[in-house]
């Protein structure tokens, strides 16, 4: 063979490099061809001028947030959907993407767990049917669309923020978010792999991954007789992440036809989940009664059907992911694992009207009004607590409630006056911690309850510590309850405390005996300045008051405590404020506050075991008290932990964190007149399209 002949040649490289680089390129059109595809539906100018169909006006104060003023509560829902997605868009596709079941085909394998107990639960079929829109009142399916025409509009004017195949946003995609967030919300995905794990022995459930919410939330209501105005004093400061999908939005509605209100919302959301208006408000926390059973079945019962996702590859490509996904022959859904069958029942099966009772409970305007409207029995979960200008204070302890009277095999709820409730009691006092129904307005209610055992026995340090500093007859102050609110202490009766001098009676080893000196001069405090609340609240992560489990034994928490802090930080004693961090981008703060403490704090445990720093990620979200004096709404006073924006080049991102820090609020704004004072910008969607 000549010269001539090995130099032209091709290598098998050059063939394999040719191969791979067509494949790329093939790819590369592939994934346009998707993109395109699948952007059709996005026209910017098309939602522009649904604009013109709404007459709303929306001013943003000082701080930016939203005042939004509309002819009707329609007019007042497209605005709320045009400011949330001002500042929060990303946040509401993030949301929707999960909602569609499309979590997997955007963010690739930690979506899959959300986008199979979509298809399991089989959300989506009666809303495709039309079916859950019959059900729904015209004023309330009305409602929903008017919000997102103003999610829609404002992605139409920010096409580079816009994800464009995720357009138009649908009221079906709203009402499918509802619908699984009253379940997660309740613990669904725990219950589940609880009650699965119980029959079959196994550690969990392989199809679902772990997934946690977070687990506190604050409400308390003091009476008139208990303040030395003669005032009604209500606090709502549910805990959430502090960013993302989750986060609170904050915003003032107020239609020309009644519709008043100030609180907190979720992105993808036009009504309000927790605040006030002018005579009434409430709070709410998380709980998690037992609103699920699971029924071991033969195969010969059960269906199989296909129920594939969609699997991201690369960026707009994507596979779908076959599944198998079965049902009894009554189309309740069936889970499969390791080869047993079993049949699922729970609480909010089926149920999409939440949304109408939430809209309802918004209009109230009296603790009375407010009650009647849990009639309807549409909401799976959550505890209230309510007060209005009348002086009227209430808990509820509310739950869709299998009636398990006839056996397990429940086939309806008891009715919806059967739940935990206290209205107006003697101590003056309502707390709602997530602790158990019989320890809100003392720590021995004695309250009379159908199926008692199906609702939570724990009580947390929480609870214990608002009894503490608000029971007894003391007279309270509107700035006593801000103390409250912002207390960091742990209980000397809390499991935590108990958890913590019970193992130091324990005999150590001789290296753990200087962690051992630094817990027993700690106060219990998680202060900022606080010496020993880093290992201290290290240690009391082994305690889930939530259950009343000891997860990890004294000796071996306080070892990965000790190695933790000498490694990553070279002491046992760094001020609590240089590990217990606010972060956003490049900037932190030092924050005080730990989980189930008042003042409740989250942090991400994977940065806290690589770095030894606490970067707290949900907790203390927007929070607010209000003050009704002589029948009136007399103050009413808010913070949030960042800014109302998630933009980066907006000056409201974190200009509350200085505040919020230091356990200041600031008025919250009501009167027209002075918000147009402060007001930073004035918004009128129709004149600009």
């Amino acid at each position: 063979m000549d010269a001539k002949a090995l130099k032209t040649k091709p290598s098998k490289g050059l063939w394999v490099a040719k191969i791979l680089g067509g494949l790329f390129v093939l790819l590369l059109a592939t994934e346009q061809f998707l993109f395109f595809v699948g952007s059709q539906d996005f026209q910017p100018q098309v939602f522009r001028a649904k604009a013109q169909q709404y007459d709303v006006e929306i001013i943003r104060d000082g701080v930016g947030v939203p005042h939004i003023y509309g002819a009707n509560d329609f007019d007042v829902s497209f605005g709320l959907g045009y400011a949330q997605a001002q500042d929060r868009l990303e946040d509401i596709e993030e949301a929707i993407i999960m909602y569609r079941g499309q979590s997997a085909e955007f963010n690739g394998s930690e979506g899959l767990t959300a986008d199979y107990l979509i298809r399991l639960l089989g959300v989506w079929e009666p809303l495709e049917s039309g079916y859950v829109e019959s059900q729904l009142p015209v004023e309330t399916l009305a409602l929903l669309q008017a919000y997102v025409d103003g999610v829609n509009a404002y992605a139409g004017t920010d096409v580079k923020r816009a994800t464009p195949e995720l357009y138009p946003i649908t009221r079906r995609d709203l009402l499918a978010g509802f619908h699984l967030q009253h379940l997660f919300f309740y613990g669904f995905d725990e219950q589940l792999k609880t009650k699965i794990a119980a029959q079959t022995n196994a550690s969990g459930v392989a199809q679902l991954q772990q997934h946690h919410l977070p687990i506190g939330s604050n409400a308390i209501a003091i009476a008139p007789q208990r303040t030395e105005t003669n005032s009604t004093l209500l606090l709502w400061n549910s805990h959430q992440p502090l960013r993302g999908p989750l986060a609170w939005y904050e915003a003032h509605i107020e239609s020309a036809t009644g519709w008043q209100f100030y609180g907190g919302f979720f992105p993808g959301s036009p009504v309000p989940f927790i605040g006030f208006n002018n005579k009434l408000g409430w709070g709410v926390t998380v709980n998690k009664p037992n609103l699920l059973d699971v029924f071991e079945l033969p195969q010969s019962e059960v269906e199989s059907y296909g129920c594939a996702v969609g699997f991201k590859i690369y960026r707009a490509l994507r596979v779908p992911l076959p599944l198998s996904c079965y049902r009894d022959g009554e189309g309740r859904p069936v889970l499969e694992q390791g080869g047993r069958y079993f049949q699922l029942r729970y609480a909010g099966a089926g149920e999409y009207r939440q949304i109408d009772q939430w809209y309802q409970l918004s209009q109230a305007d009296s603790v009375a009004q407010w009650r009647s409207i849990f009639a309807e029995n549409h909401l799976s979960s959550f505890a209230f607590i309510a007060a209005d200008a009348t002086g009227d204070i209430h808990y509820r302890h509310n739950a869709l409630m299998p009636n398990r009277s006839a056996g397990e095999l429940w086939t309806e709820y008891l009715p919806a006056d059967s739940v935990p409730e206290l209205s107006n009691p003697n101590s003056g006092v309502l707390v709602a911690t997530n602790q158990t129904p019989w320890a809100v307005s003392q720590l021995n209610d004695s309250l009379t309850v159908v199926q008692a055992l199906d609702y939570e026995q724990q009580i947390n340090n929480r609870a214990l510590r608002a009894h503490e500093l608000l029971g007894g007859n003391q007279t309270l102050s509107f700035d006593e309850l801000v103390t409250a609110k912002y207390d960091v202490k742990f209980s000397p009766e809390s499991l935590q405390v108990s958890y913590l001098r019970s193992g130091l009676e324990e005999g150590l080893p001789e290296y753990l005996l200087e962690a051992s000196e630094v817990l027993k001069a700690w106060d219990f405090s998680a202060d900022q300045a606080n010496r020993g609340a880093a290992l201290g609240v290290c240690l009391l992560e082994a305690v889930d008051s939530q259950v009343g489990v000891i997860k990890t034994p004294f000796v071996e928490q306080l070892a990965f405590c000790n190695d933790l802090l000498r490694t990553k930080l070279g002491t046992l004693t760094p001020r609590w404020g240089q590990i217990n961090r606010l972060v956003d981008g490049g900037n932190f703060w030092g924050v005080s506050g730990a989980p189930d403490t008042l003042r409740a704090m989250h942090a991400d445990h994977d940065d806290f075991e690589t770095y030894g720093l606490r970067r707290v990620v949900a907790g203390d979200g927007l929070h607010g008290i209000v003050e009704w004096r002589d029948g009136a709404l007399y103050r009413a006073e808010v913070i949030s932990p960042y800014g109302q924006s998630i933009a980066r080049l907006t000056p409201f991102r974190t200009d509350q964190t200085a505040m919020f820090i230091n356990g200041q609020l600031r008025p919250a704004l009501i009167d027209r007149a002075e918000i147009e004072r402060q007001a930073t910008q004035i918004i009128l969607p129709k004149t600009y399209y």
